[in-house]
């Protein structure tokens, strides 16, 4: 029979559990019909049956009862977690597990083969590649959605030590962090060929690659709103060809924020090191609370606090709180709690109020901007010595 799952709103869900009802992940799957869902109870899952996970092309759901942390998936250092191959889609979901110590060719983690499942609130750490995508590999229109997941410490012999992905897939990436991770190519954090991609609420941070830590794109057009790439070594973003949009993100110390070879990024409201071209940008340092801890928060006074656009910026953060918090919406991919200094609106304007309580912009004939007016200098106030005179000159 099958397992109940309660909640405090929700009524009973039945499931299929292991490894209660089920030894193994695999045989759970095997059981389960299209639609239902694999509870997986606290524990390390090893061997046969809990690895190399097979969906059949199943739209069926295996997550965790009790999270990442307490829920592993350990491969043992042969083999991956799971394998996408038979045609899933959105309805095929894999959530809430630490997934270590996979070693394969490609993709030690998950590999996403034409396939677009959902992959949610997961730990890729520890995983390998001997060639692509330490962590992560999705091929041939894959379009996998991937959300809240920790992708850290994995390693590729070519490229992509975190996630690498190729021929037209286009994956979408929500509120999830690449840091430490190594490739022995391009791309230490995220390596992709010939594809597209959309980033929201990405970190990308204190990557090693050989010659570009960040992000390496041949032929790639991707869009990047409110990330923070931070750290890697060797660049942040290498364009080989086609178009990286950027929207209230974060580029900087990077060694190079930008790499062209026949590609190019348009940036707005973003602060990138080098003063970047691009409305609403800036330069300078953006204060984060601990970076080579992988901490990219903000802290108290950060020039990215409501320095970002409303316009087609997410709802909430990485950490999912809410946007805005303060008086506008952050740039980066962490929204602050505390509200930002105001920055004068001055750059190419005439004379008027700056948004911050003063007056700014410029002034025909020699005129000085005061008061949000053209002055002269020698406007009356109802005080003699304004034009130098005193007593009787007066």
């Amino acid at each position: 029979g099958q397992g109940c799952v309660y909640t405090p709103i929700e009524p009973c869900e039945p499931v299929l559990l292991v490894p209660d009802e089920y030894d193994t992940i695999q045989a759970a799957i095997d059981a389960a019909a299209p639609g239902e869902t694999v509870v997986v109870l606290p524990g390390t899952y090893t061997g046969t049956g809990n690895k190399d996970l097979n969906y059949n092309g199943k739209a069926v759901t295996v997550r965790s009862k009790e999270g990442p942390d307490v829920t592993t998936i350990d491969c043992e250092n042969s083999g991956r977690a799971a394998y996408f191959h038979n045609g899933e889609g959105a309805g095929s979901v894999l959530e809430g597990f630490t997934i270590t110590r996979g070693s394969t060719n490609d993709g030690g983690g998950v590999y996403c083969d034409g396939t677009s499942p959902i992959l949610r609130n997961l730990i890729f750490v520890d995983n390998a590649a001997s060639s692509y995508g330490g962590a992560l590999y999705a091929h041939q229109n894959a379009g996998p959605l991937i959300q809240d997941c920790v992708v850290k410490d994995n390693t590729a012999g070519n490229g992509g030590g975190g996630m690498f992905y190729k021929l037209y897939a286009n994956p979408v990436i929500e509120r999830t962090s690449f840091t430490g991770n190594v490739s022995q190519g391009k791309g230490g954090g995220i390596c992709a060929w010939d594809s597209g991609g959309v980033f929201r609420n990405v970190i990308v941070g204190n990557n090693t690659g050989n010659g570009m830590g960040g992000a390496f794109f041949h032929n790639c057009n991707t869009q990047w709103t409110n990330c923070t790439v931070s750290g890697n070594s060797g660049g942040g973003l290498e364009a080989n060809g086609k178009t990286h949009v950027l929207l209230n993100s974060i580029f900087w110390a990077n060694g190079t924020e930008f790499v062209f070879s026949g590609g190019q990024v348009t940036a707005s409201y973003s602060l990138i090191q080098g003063n970047y071209p691009g409305e609403g940008n800036q330069s300078g340092d953006p204060k984060f609370v601990n970076p080579g801890a992988d901490n990219f928060h903000l802290q108290e006074g950060s020039p990215c606090v409501d320095q970002g656009t409303a316009a087609g910026a997410p709802t909430d953060d990485i950490d999912g709180d809410e946007r805005p918090q303060g008086n506008g919406f952050d740039i980066g991919a962490d929204e602050s709690p505390y509200a930002g200094a105001c920055v004068p609106k001055c750059a190419d304007k005439e004379c008027g109020p700056d948004a911050c309580g003063g007056s700014c912009g410029v002034c025909p004939g020699g005129l000085v901007c005061k008061e949000g007016q053209c002055d002269d200098g020698c406007i009356a106030t109802g005080d003699p010595e304004w034009y130098g005179m005193t007593g009787n000159e007066w």
